[in-house]
């Protein structure tokens, strides 16, 4: 006996979407050109443009919010709703406080932002910015900067400075002369206004990381597998 047309409907519905599954919240802020909004009121960009396609392939329910970034990994760290956060680097810290998605984004190798004034001699390098003690590194919270610079920063501990403020405020502030430099994607660099300041390739900066979809716990695994499945199929 064949099921009626509203039962096959029903059952594949189940089948692609759990009953009483929690729609994905998807937080992103405004960081052009990986996140952004479009004219439109939608989210944009490098990043969020993957993501929304490999959603649309493992076809999982979700919205979208903006939320400040300083906030983002507290939402996560509460594990109260099935929130995501987009665009993040895996690092071991926020493996402890969610789940990660498969990569969504390859950065190219980051640049730093430099005072114009910074007196630069030889080949700028990566290793020349920390060792000048009387320059300020401008570090924005939270953020990591991958794993090998992390671990650079970390091992050569640079004079430096925190802030919450968007990377384009960070930037008026190096060219205010309030720090020396900082360091941001290539990509976000040639979208930024340097007044007073410059972006400098650097000789031994190490490769770009990749961007994954940070979730909380509340989400359940198997979710994430149907969106890393989606992303395989849709490769590099």
């Amino acid at each position: 006996m064949s099921l009626p047309r509203f039962a096959i409907a029903f059952v594949l519905a189940a089948a692609c979407c759990p009953l009483g599954a929690e729609p994905l919240l998807l937080h992103y802020f405004e960081r052009p050109p990986f996140y952004t909004t479009s004219a439109g009121g939608q989210p944009a960009g490098l990043v969020i443009e993957r993501l929304r396609r490999a959603l649309a392939i493992a076809q999982l329910p979700h919205r979208w919010q903006q939320t400040p970034s300083n906030r983002q990994l507290a939402q996560i760290e509460a594990d109260s709703g099935a929130d995501c956060i987009v665009g993040w680097f895996r690092t071991a810290e926020r493996e402890r406080i969610g789940r990660f998605s498969a990569p969504l984004y390859r950065d190219r190798p980051q640049v730093a932002i430099v005072n114009e004034g910074l007196p630069l001699d030889g080949p700028p390098a990566v290793a020349r910015l920390l060792a000048e003690r009387n320059w300020i590194f401008l570090r924005r919270e939270r953020f990591s900067y991958g794993h090998a610079l992390d671990a650079l920063l970390a091992a050569r501990r640079p004079r430096e400075m925190a802030t919450s403020v968007p990377i384009a405020d960070m930037v008026r502030m190096i060219g205010a002369g309030r720090a020396a430099y900082t360091f941001v994607s290539a990509e976000e660099a040639e979208t930024l206004k340097l007044d007073g300041a410059r972006a400098v390739a650097l000789a031994d900066m190490p490769a770009g990381e990749t961007r994954h979809l940070l979730c909380s716990r509340r989400v359940p695994a198997d979710t994430l597998a149907r969106l890393d499945a989606a992303l395989l199929k849709l490769g590099e």
